[in-house]
Formats: C-alpha cells, sequence, structure tokens
C-alpha cells in the first residue's frame, strides 16, 4: 500500500498533520497515523541533519570573520603603538610585522570562498537556463549551434571560479563591450558576415 503522504512537500506535511490531528477520533485508522508519523519523523530527520550541515558551514565562515576582526584590531592597535612611541624603532618594526603576518594569514578563507563559489555557481547556471529558455522561444534568432556554443562558454565559467578575481564579478566589463555593441549596431558598422567568418 503506497504511503499518501510521501509526495507531500514538507509545508504540505505538516498542514496535513496537523488537520490529521484534529479529526482524529477513535475510529481514525491507526496505519493512516503510523504513515504519517513515519514521514514526519523521515523528515524531521532530513531537516535536522542539513540544519546541522548548514551550521558547521556557518561555524567555519564566522570563525574567519573572527581571525579576520583580530587581525584589523591587531592591525589597529599600532597607531596607539606609534603614539606610545618611545624611540625604540625596532619595536615598531616588529609590531608592524606581526600585524602584517596576521592579516595576511587571515585573507585565506576557504569556507567564505566554497559558499560564494556555490552562490556563484547558481547565478552562471541561472545565466545559461536563462538565455537557453530565450532561444526555446525566439527571442534569440540564433542557429543551434550559435546557441550551443554560447551557453558552453557561458558554462564554461564554472572552471575560472576557484580563481577568479574580484573585479571578474563586476558587470563593468560587461555593460561597456554592450555598450560598445549598440553603438555599432546605431552606425551600421557591425557585420555580422566578418564576425562569422571569423570564427
Amino acid at each position: 500500500m503506497k504511503n499518501q503522504f510521501s509526495g507531500l512537500s514538507g509545508k504540505e506535511l505538516v498542514a496535513a498533520g496537523h488537520h490529521f490531528a484534529k479529526s482524529l477520533d477513535a475510529d481514525a485508522p491507526l496505519i493512516e497515523i503510523a504513515k504519517m508519523f513515519a514521514e514526519m519523523a523521515t523528515r524531521l530527520d532530513c531537516a535536522l541533519a542539513r540544519g546541522d550541515e548548514l551550521q558547521q558551514k556557518l561555524d567555519a565562515m564566522a570563525a574567519e570573520n573572527a581571525v579576520m576582526k583580530s587581525a584589523i584590531a591587531g592591525f589597529a592597535k599600532i597607531k596607539q603603538d606609534f603614539d606610545d612611541f618611545d624611540g625604540d624603532r625596532r619595536g615598531i618594526a616588529e609590531r608592524l610585522c606581526e600585524a602584517e603576518d596576521a592579516l595576511v594569514s587571515c585573507i585565506k578563507t576557504p569556507a567564505t570562498d566554497t559558499y560564494l563559489n556555490s552562490v556563484r555557481t547558481e547565478g552562471i547556471h541561472f545565466a545559461a537556463n536563462r538565455m537557453l529558455a530565450a532561444w526555446e522561444c525566439g527571442f534569440i534568432n540564433d542557429t543551434p549551434e550559435q546557441v550551443h556554443d554560447i551557453s558552453g562558454a557561458v558554462l564554461s565559467a564554472l572552471e575560472f571560479l576557484p580563481n577568479a578575481s574580484p573585479e571578474e564579478f563586476k558587470r563593468d566589463y560587461a555593460d561597456e563591450v554592450r555598450a560598445s555593441i549598440a553603438e555599432q549596431l546605431r552606425s551600421g558598422t557591425h557585420d555580422t558576415a566578418d564576425k562569422a567568418g571569423e570564427a
């Protein structure tokens, strides 16, 4: 016998559970009650496991931020050290080196980088999906080969995420190139035949 509750979303299952609990009476079939409890227990177990996983990621990111705050506070303390300077240049130099080392070491943020790359990955998938959906609906007038190549180029960005610089996530370059293309189209200097021949 199929469990009628297994196809429900979490919210639907909770609502069904509340509704079911309100309608319970002495004639309620025990097998249905048992199925609902089993399904709720399974979902709760999955939710708890996911919550634990997210908490570990959050803890790792919080630890990275704490290290950065500490390093920045140490670097900021150098101002006070200069104010208290009594002629011991060597002490100030050592303090500067220590602060610099602390800042350099806290730049490594693997948990934060992993999280940001997962969000960026979703963005790349979203962009490729939107472009392909626009082509399927007729809003992009290109050949299947061109659309395949362009979507492949968008998706290939995934390979470059781990080593990408912060500037590569800014929109400036895309806006600049699009403005240049728009100007070429307005002036009639853009020859698509030449571009196709270059490929």
